[in-house]
């Protein structure tokens, strides 16, 4: 802008001072909001440019949406929504919101929908009052979008896996569609007419189609691994998908459901958006700090650029026409520079141009490009020493180039860095951070930690160190930032690393006293009493057999014994012999397989007549005919049952008075 001013002269630049507040500076422009949870702050970004011109601190944990009309943006705050004034870039309101997994706003901006995870609520928010006007239970919501005339809000769920739909008129829940094979599903795009959704589906890495008449799933499109986010173009020719575990994004033709191109983005791709003429998408990638741009017409990156410390969603709209061009918090009818950021509007020669617009700011003649003394009025330049400043502004005692104030006046240092502010300049100071502890020995120089803490030993101290715990994980994407666990392992999946969560399994039971503290049990059953719960316990029973090979899965029984080789063991069996005539009732429970036997008592005819005496007795039977008549009548009551035939019973008989029994 130096250049420019010099170029145009000052007449110029007054003339253009003066056109600029006649007619107003600014035009409506397309910005991108950006959230930064490593900042807690949302970026705002000149898509022209792909700079970032602004911040908004204090918000941007995670969601963003635009209103309609550009003029508000709605964010995840801490443990609330915030309302954005997209002209200022502050915040102007919050409501109570545990945590916003999702933001949507009704396309004539009246209301904002938040999918409360934490809370298991949809709420709905008066966006002219921001006040919460009602609340629905869906399931735990992930994320959320509203169909594009606004009449259905589609919500995805954790438990259950689902998608509910509710009418935006009535906010009443119209329908609960299962998700397809009980996966979990996240962001949702609609095709322009509203007659599909896409949906991500991390688990089977695929995006599922919703045919929002039917709701019927129509289609699953493969993508790459863990797709998160998903954003259609304006004409709802392409979806665009973000495959946060590829480092890609997959390019979805909808008129075939198949992917059209994978394009390579940053690391951890998460939010997607596109512009509103559908040129480009832009992809925030949240491992590597940065945005993408594709352009949609060769589904090509065109530029990545830096996007804060730990960057996830993000909005693109029309921002109303700017009553502050150059974002500097002075509005354009009373900035002295409108089109060059000077929120102190210094202007030293008071001549009603900003000095960072102004071609000669000490008004001595000589422009600012080649004065040896730019704000302090010499028409003659005059230079004793030669050194490249002026006489009237040179006060370099020591030859280092800075002036008079040197906070080490014997040792050159140009930069004047002090980090502990007592007036000893890093370069002569023995202690630059003034912990007490000197550099030589500190193992964090520039930050104080008199306690040279240093969990990882690593000899950085903690309050320097990228990865405190040394797991190779830094510290803003680590679950558990001071407890080594380089897996991230999460079984609950709820923030909170295994290695730090005092309920790993999220049953509501700490893992100190949990029986299966990595799989989710809270009514904590244990059969057989060995402190390890059912859920989680190989050998239900405890009998010494896994669950797998037990023939009686919740009766012990280390011995396996099973009489009638039916796979169900003695202990279990209700039928041991398997003779058709249940334990309770059969008098003759071990009876070989496969004999016949009385359908009453469960008996063979060897078991009624025992050749040693009359069954139930110890007596031996009188004579030799007791014992065969008792077989004869055992044998014919057989047939009568159908369980012998006549010559069985016959030979059976003959058997009987052929033997000793009863002699």
């Amino acid at each position: 802008m130096r250049n420019l001013k010099n170029l145009l002269g000052r007449g110029v630049m007054a003339s253009l001072l003066a056109l600029l507040l006649a007619t107003g500076a600014a035009f409506a422009q397309v910005k991108a909001y950006v959230t930064d949870a490593g900042s807690f702050e949302v970026a705002v970004i000149d898509t022209a440019t792909n700079t970032i011109t602004a911040t908004v601190p204090g918000t941007g944990a995670y969601a963003i949406a635009l209103a309609p009309d550009g003029a508000f943006a709605y964010a995840t705050g801490n443990a609330t929504v915030d309302k954005i004034d997209t002209a200022t870039n502050t915040v102007t309101a919050s409501v109570l919101a545990l945590f916003a997994m999702d933001i949507a706003v009704s396309p004539d901006g009246a209301f904002v929908y938040v999918a409360d995870f934490y809370a298991d609520t949809v709420r709905v928010i008066d966006a002219a009052t921001f006040t919460q006007v009602a609340a629905l239970t869906t399931g735990y919501p992930y994320r959320l979008a509203l169909t594009p005339g606004g009449a259905s809000l589609y919500v995805t769920n954790y438990s259950p896996r689902s998608v509910t739909v509710i009418d935006t008129a009535t906010r009443s829940v119209t329908a609960s569609i299962p998700t397809p094979g009980d996966v979990d599903l996240l962001s949702i795009a609609f095709t322009p007419d509203g007659a599909f959704a896409y949906i991500a589906a991390p688990g089977p890495n695929t995006v599922e189609v919703l045919d929002t008449a039917t709701h019927a799933w129509v289609a699953s499109v493969p993508v790459g691994n863990d797709p998160f986010d998903v954003a259609l173009t304006p004409d709802g020719a392409f979806a665009y998908v973000t495959n946060s575990d590829s480092d890609t994004v997959s390019v979805i033709d909808t008129a075939t459901n198949t992917v059209a191109a994978t394009v390579p983005v940053g690391t951890i791709p998460a939010g997607v958006a596109l512009t509103p003429d559908g040129a480009s998408a832009y992809v925030v990638n949240t491992g590597s700090n940065t945005f993408s741009v594709i352009d949609t017409a060769t589904k090509t990156v065109t530029g990545t650029f830096p996007a804060g410390s730990l960057p996830f969603n993000i909005a693109i709209g029309t921002i109303p026409s700017d009553p502050d061009s150059d974002d500097d918090g002075v509005l354009d009818v009373s900035d002295n520079c409108p089109l060059v950021p000077n929120a102190d509007q210094a202007d030293n020669d008071l001549d009603n141009a900003g000095d960072v617009c102004d071609a000669d700011d000490d008004n001595d003649g000589v422009l600012d490009t080649t004065d040896n003394c730019a704000f302090n009025a010499n028409a003659d330049q005059a230079d004793f020493d030669h050194d490249g400043l002026g006489d009237v502004c040179d006060a370099d005692a020591d030859g280092d180039g800075v002036l008079a104030g040197d906070n080490c006046p014997m040792v050159p240092n140009a930069e004047q860095t002090d980090t502990d502010l007592d007036g000893s300049g890093d370069a002569c100071d023995l202690d630059d951070d003034g912990d007490g502890v000197l550099d030589t020995a500190d193992n964090c120089v520039l930050d104080a930690n008199p306690g040279q803490e240093d969990l990882d030993l690593d000899n950085i101290g903690d309050a320097c160190d990228a990865d405190v715990d040394g797991d190779g994980i830094l510290n803003g994407a680590d679950n558990c930032a001071v407890v080594a666990n380089p897996g991230q392992d999460n079984a609950d999946g709820d923030l909170e690393g295994d290695a730090c969560d005092l309920d790993d399994d999220n049953d509501g039971i700490l893992d100190t006293a949990d029986n299966c503290s990595l799989m989710s049990n809270p009514g904590q059953q244990d059969f057989d009493h060995d402190g390890i719960g059912d859920v989680c316990d190989g050998d239900l029973d405890g009998d010494g057999v896994a669950n797998a090979l037990d023939n009686c899965l919740f009766i012990p029984n280390g011995n396996q014994l099973d009489f009638d080789a039916d796979g169900s063991g003695d202990a279990c069996d209700l039928d041991i012999d398997g003779d058709g005539v249940f334990n309770g009732s059969d008098a003759c429970a071990f009876t070989p397989t496969g004999t016949p036997v009385d359908a009453a008592t469960g008996c063979s005819i060897v078991q009624l007549c025992p050749c040693a005496g009359p069954r139930g007795t110890t007596q031996p039977w009188k004579n030799h005919g007791q014992y065969v008549s008792c077989v004869a009548k055992s044998a014919q009551s057989f047939v009568q049952q159908g369980l012998l035939t006549s010559a069985q019973k016959d030979a059976i008989v003959s058997a009987a008075a052929q033997s000793s029994c009863g002699q």
